[in-house]
């Protein structure tokens, strides 16, 4: 036999493994198109279509965090899962202890920055955590609360967003066109210049940082020599007058990329394909016109996203098709922000200008409740 193949042109053999491989495609396809699965474990059975049964998607309030004495404009969970970081116009950055099924704790009460926190940084083993309020940024240990460090911007120069490569370094971008690269154990940082920076972020593997500027252009970089991606030089997406882009969140592979647009008459959540530099898919149905407002990537394979709204809803769609899952009402006022649990799937925070987060899953055994406030 393998006489044979040698003397058959490759164009007419079967590649090594193809039936498996269109198995495989096959059961990716049907795992991408139900709306509902939302599964650890893979889709396998071939002579029926993909459906999913059980409390999967996240729907209801758990629990209302309420510790907070102003609005909540920045969320985001430790790499474990286990911790939850919230900042707030009241000029503290909170740290929240996240067991499954209990009600959150406040472990940490960061206090020390003069000015409304606009965001909070995790280091990639959950051991340092940043904040930034205008110019300065703060570093902390989570846990015992300490101030370690304050790193600054220039006096005009405020800081837009923060992003860690490793466990010693991350990023600070910036409106004054730099992008500051900075070291745990130094005040000095390397500057690069670039646009004007309103958000960045950095793969999961450390390799690629991302940047979205005021006029929509977005850049990628190596994130380690800070050499632009010349794929990347370009990419601007068309802007009809009054949209401006506000946020933006990678996926866990870095392949794809959320940018939250907002408009009067037509906001947007679109989700573009990086290798492309292409949007491949739009995400419609919330308000946002006025206000920074945040999206994120969640469920098992990212097969959701979840978005923020001016109408004090969090409106959650299926990544593949854009179908709206859910409008979920709670919050009172403006939802600026929400991060999904690393660690639990079925999992979402929001945090709103009503001065609360609520955490968001499946329906629950017992009413939501309340934050016991002060450790």
């Amino acid at each position: 036999l393998k006489m044979v193949l040698a003397t058959l042109p490759p164009a007419v053999l079967l590649p090594p493994n193809r039936l498996e491989t269109l198995v495989t495609q096959a059961l990716q396809f049907q795992m991408s198109k139900c709306v509902r699965y939302n599964r650890v474990e893979d889709w396998r059975d071939l002579l029926s279509d993909c459906r999913a049964e059980g409390p999967l998607v996240p729907q209801e309030t758990c629990f209302v965090l309420d510790a907070h004495k102003d609005e909540v404009w920045f969320t985001q969970f430790s790499h474990d899962g286990t911790r939850l970081a919230s900042a707030s116009a009241d000029k503290t950055v909170i740290v929240w202890g996240i067991v499954t099924g209990e009600q959150p704790r406040v472990q940490r009460i960061l206090a020390g920055h003069s000015d409304a926190i606009t965001c909070v940084a995790w280091s990639r083993n959950d051991r340092w955590l940043v904040s930034c309020a205008k110019e300065k940024i703060k570093l902390w240990n989570p846990d015992t609360g300490e101030e370690l460090r304050e790193f600054s911007h220039a006096d005009t120069d405020t800081v837009a967003s923060l992003a860690w490569l490793d466990n010693e370094r991350f990023v600070s971008g910036s409106c004054g066109k730099k992008i500051h690269r900075w070291r745990v154990d130094s005040e000095a940082a390397e500057t690069f210049g670039v646009e004007r920076v309103i958000d960045l972020a950095i793969s999961a593997d450390g390799a690629t940082l991302v940047t979205i500027s005021p006029d929509r252009r977005i850049r990628c970089f190596d994130a380690l020599t800070m050499r632009e991606h010349a794929s990347a030089i370009e990419a601007r997406p068309a802007a009809p007058p009054g949209e401006n882009v506000t946020s933006l969140s990678l996926s866990k592979d870095g392949q794809h990329l959320l940018i939250n647009v907002s408009s009067e008459t037509h906001p947007e959540v679109h989700l573009w394909e990086l290798a492309t530099l292409a949007i491949v898919q739009r995400y419609r149905g919330h308000r946002q016109g006025r206000y920074i407002l945040r999206s994120c990537f969640g469920g098992v394979r990212d097969c959701y996203v979840v978005s923020g709204s001016e109408d004090s809803q969090v409106y959650l769609w299926h990544r593949e098709s854009g179908a709206l899952l859910a409008t979920l009402r709670g919050h009172s006022g403006t939802i600026n922000t929400v991060a999904w649990s690393p660690r639990d799937p079925t999992c979402f925070v929001s945090g709103s200008d009503d001065n609360t987060l609520r955490l968001w899953g499946p329906a629950p055994p017992a009413a939501a409740s309340h934050s016991g406030g002060s450790p």
